[in-house]
């Protein structure tokens, strides 16, 4: 199973970008991706598994190859 981020993108939706953490070049691609999200002011989580526990989250700054999943999602604004 490759590892994913997740991340909406207007007029697409939910969008899942997979990589194997042995493919450099996957990998590259992933991190780009990330790295492009957060300059736009996104936030991003690793989500650890298993999912039934209650925080399985960790707030990241730098992307990981190894992190299983990878959930992205731009920052709320308040009014």
């Amino acid at each position: 199973m490759a590892n994913v981020m997740r991340y909406a993108k207007r007029g697409e939706g939910d969008v899942r970008l997979s990589w194997d953490p042995a493919n450099k070049e996957e990998v590259k691609a992933a991190k780009k991706a990330f790295d492009d999200l957060l300059k736009k002011g996104y936030c991003a989580w690793r989500v650890d598994l298993p999912v039934d526990k209650r925080d399985n989250t960790t707030r990241i700054t730098e992307f990981d190859p190894e992190a299983k999943e990878i959930v992205v999602l731009p920052k709320m604004t308040g009014g």
